[in-house]
């Protein structure tokens, strides 16, 4: 039983690792693309962080959700404050299912519009 708690607490902490990592690294890359792009492509970033939170739902790892949305919800709070409340009410998947926000962000499609 000790070792299984161990295990899966391991395979979490990898987990959130991995997923913060990640999203760490496309922020740094998003920071670093040239000027006349950036603004146009730091919207993926959103995408990305609301897709990644749900998915951590999803899998049933709440804790490890919450830890991921706090850790990173500073990139968005100014242009999505409300989203991020809305997204702080989903920590299961009954959430998930009852949740319009989540509807609407599985439903929805995303574009990315770019200058010349």
């Amino acid at each position: 039983e000790n070792e299984k708690n161990i295990t899966s607490n391991t395979t979490g902490i990898i987990l959130l690792d991995a997923y913060s990592e990640s999203y760490r690294r496309l922020q740094e890359w998003l920071l670093l693309t040239l000027d006349q792009f950036r603004e146009e492509l730091w919207p993926v970033s959103w995408v990305v962080y609301v897709h990644l939170y749900l998915k951590l739902v999803e899998e049933d790892r709440t804790a490890l959700a919450v830890s991921f949305r706090e850790e990173h919800k500073s990139y968005h709070i100014y242009a999505h404050e409300e989203e991020i409340r809305a997204l702080s009410l989903v920590n299961t998947n009954k959430h998930m299912k009852d949740s319009d926000f989540v509807k609407r962000i599985k439903k929805s499609r995303f574009e990315i519009y770019l200058c010349n």
